[in-house]
C-alpha cells in the first residue's frame, strides 16, 4: 500500500510539474503576442509622429506661402491684387486642410500610445496572473506530498 501511495504521489507529482510547465508556457507566449502588440503600437505612434512633423513643416510652408502671397498683393492694384487675393484665399484653404491633417495626426499618435500603454498594463496583469498560477500549483504539489508523506508514515 506504501508503494502505491509512493507511485500515486510520483504521478500527481509529475501531473502537477506538467500543469506548471503548461502554464508556463502559456504565459509566455501570451506575454510575447502582447509584447509584438506593443511593439506594433509603437512602431505605429512613432510612424505617426513623423507624419505628424511632416504636416506641421507643410502647414508652415503654407503659411508662409500665405504671407508672401498677402505681401505681394497689398503691393499689386487692380486686377492683379484680387488674383493674388484669391491665391491667398486658396493658400489660406490648404493652411487650414493641413492643419486639421496635423491635428489628426496627433490625435492617432495619442491614441496608438494610449494603446501601447493598455497593452504594457495587460502584460503586467498576466505575468502577476501568471505568477500566482505557478505558486498556487507549487503549493498544491506541496500539500499533495506532504499528504502522501502522512499516509505513508500512519
Amino acid at each position: 500500500q506504501v508503494e502505491h501511495l509512493r507511485e500515486q504521489l510520483q504521478r500527481m507529482q509529475k501531473l502537477a510539474a506538467s500543469q506548471v510547465d503548461q502554464v508556463r508556457r502559456a504565459y509566455a507566449k501570451e506575454l510575447e503576442e502582447r509584447a509584438a502588440d506593443c511593439e506594433g503600437a509603437k512602431s505605429k505612434a512613432s510612424e505617426m509622429e513623423l507624419e505628424l512633423e511632416l504636416e506641421k513643416q507643410r502647414a508652415s510652408i503654407l503659411d508662409q506661402q500665405l504671407a508672401e502671397a498677402r505681401a505681394v498683393a497689398a503691393a499689386k492694384q487692380g486686377q492683379e491684387v484680387d488674383a493674388f487675393q484669391q491665391a491667398a484665399a486658396v493658400a489660406a484653404e490648404a493652411l487650414a486642410a493641413a492643419l486639421t491633417r496635423a491635428q489628426q495626426a496627433e490625435e492617432q499618435m495619442r491614441a496608438a500610445s494610449k494603446r501601447a500603454d493598455q497593452a504594457n498594463e495587460a502584460a503586467l496583469i498576466a505575468t502577476e496572473e501568471k505568477m500566482k498560477a505557478q505558486a498556487k500549483a507549487a503549493e498544491q504539489a506541496e500539500q499533495a506530498v506532504a499528504l502522501a508523506e502522512g499516509k505513508r508514515l500512519a
